[in-house]
């Protein structure tokens, strides 16, 4: 009967604990020379890349200590490639996604500062390259580093707006300048 009673206290435990272990990562944005963008209000252009980085602003504590993740997009309308271990991480790899959408890895804690992740930023310097026109999902998902998690979960997403470069803007208005004056001769 104390064994019944132990295991189940141990369940119980266990439940209570689950909502702690699962890490909230977050996508950092900034253009290639460091400043940062706003996806609520700033609009990347065609011509324009971008940095993704995957960080922490709270202690998080985790069940196994490893965090699996990805990190997609509609590879119509963006490219996810090339990345880093940011300087938080201890040990992990960054790959290419199987499907193209993007990249996916592992990363882990460092185990002399304890148990959990400190705030800082685990991935870093995955370029983010527009392919066409339109609002853009990056999304981020991982399995929060909970023990025997197999499935991911949505921890964030960032839409990126992408308009064309100046460039196709003054040549679309030229070419309907032109149209105009064609139309205006041919009468």
């Amino acid at each position: 009967m104390a064994t019944k009673k132990s295991g189940l206290i141990f369940i119980i435990v266990l439940l209570a604990l689950a909502p702690f272990g699962q890490a909230d990562f977050q996508i950092g944005t900034r253009y290639l020379d460091g400043t940062a963008f706003e996806p609520d209000t700033d609009i990347l252009r065609l011509d324009e890349n971008l940095y993704l980085s995957m960080y922490a602003e709270e202690v998080f504590p985790t069940g196994s200590a490893v965090v699996r993740w990805q990190l997609l997009c509609d590879r119509s309308l963006a490219t996810i490639t090339g990345g880093v271990l940011g300087p938080d991480a201890y040990d992990g790899i960054i790959y290419a996604h199987p499907g193209g959408r993007g990249r996916q890895g592992w990363f882990d804690y460092d185990p002399w500062l304890g148990p959990g992740y400190e705030p800082g930023v685990y991935a870093d310097n995955i370029l983010y390259t527009p392919q066409s026109l339109g609002d853009v999902t990056v999304e981020f998902w991982s399995n929060g580093g909970m023990i025997g998690a197999p499935d991911y979960y949505l921890a964030d997403s960032v839409v990126i707006r992408q308009v064309p470069e100046p460039m196709t803007i003054a040549l679309l208005g030229l070419g309907g300048v032109f149209l105009l004056r064609r139309r205006t001769y041919s009468k």
